[in-house]
């Protein structure tokens, strides 16, 4: 007896939905390993005030995703110091960013390898821990988040 048109897709859309839930499972594992880098260059760089910011923190990174993490020291040259003093081999790079005011400014990025994956770490003065720049998407502050903060995303995610 053949198949009908219905079945035929009600069978489609459920294939289609199991395809899409592994997908999802993927990224989530995906972005749980990106967390876990994550978490430890935070821990490693606590000194700095890291914060979590961008795919990684809102769970969209993909598997070559740059770790971004947000540091806080009154000159790049202190962040360049410390992983000179380890022995933890990194390159710089800069970067133009719009700021409140409307005016775009440079920010330093260090960037480094922990675990095969890189992170990307912008430092910001001291001062800018108070209030995070805008998000290039929609100009509102980015999200970051601190250790304890993604500790706990990934406590929820693991459950």
């Amino acid at each position: 007896m053949p198949r009908s048109k219905k079945t035929r897709t009600r069978s489609t859309d459920r294939a289609a939905s199991r395809q899409l839930r592994r997908l999802q499972q993927a990224r989530m594992g995906v972005a749980a390993a990106l967390r876990r880098t994550a978490v430890q260059a935070m821990r490693l760089l606590e000194e700095f005030n890291p914060r979590l910011v961008g795919s990684v923190l809102d769970g969209t990174a993909g598997p070559h995703t740059r770790v971004a993490l947000h540091l806080f020291a009154e000159s790049s040259e202190t962040v360049i110091l410390f992983f000179r003093d380890r022995g933890i081999p990194f390159s710089q790079e800069q970067r133009q960013i719009r700021w409140f005011n409307g005016e775009h400014r440079p920010i330093e990025l260090i960037v480094t390898e922990l675990d095969g994956r890189t992170l990307e770490l912008a430092v910001f003065e001291p001062v800018h821990l108070r209030q995070a720049p805008p998000s290039p998407i929609d100009g509102k502050p980015q999200r970051r988040a601190a250790l304890p903060e993604v500790e706990l995303v990934l406590a929820e995610q693991d459950a």
